[in-house]
């Protein structure tokens, strides 16, 4: 299984996020850390099914990037304070969820429809 630079850049940054846990738990940054955990492992979960397992990871990867989707609008929506902003941001984040998820089952169906197969 391979572990490239960005593998290592996420667990350095979940054990930083754990180190100053004690400074950010009384602010909305007190979800990085779990945040940051699930991608971490999310990510180590998708190279085993595709390195070990030789099976498609798309699906895990999908429902990494629908995860990431809410934490992002919640947060960037936590942090806004114009209210247009805000709308502007739920919007977005409610877009991009939905094409995930569209993605996720049209993949899970066919996966014919990856992009790397249509070149």
């Amino acid at each position: 299984m391979k572990f490239n630079i960005n593998n290592l850049a996420e667990l350095f940054s979940l054990v930083v996020a754990i180190i100053y846990y004690s400074y950010l738990k009384n602010s909305v940054m007190k979800w990085f850390l779990p945040f940051l955990a699930f991608v971490f492992v999310g990510e180590m979960y998708a190279k085993y099914v595709g390195y070990v397992l030789l099976r498609s990871n798309t699906y895990v990867y999908s429902c990494i990037t629908i995860v990431e989707s809410i934490f992002y609008g919640y947060f960037f929506y936590a942090i806004t304070v114009k209210e247009i902003s805000k709308k502007i941001i739920f919007i977005l984040s409610c877009i991009n969820i939905f094409i995930s998820i569209f993605f996720l089952f049209l993949i899970s169906y066919n996966p014919s429809y990856l992009f790397i197969n249509l070149i």
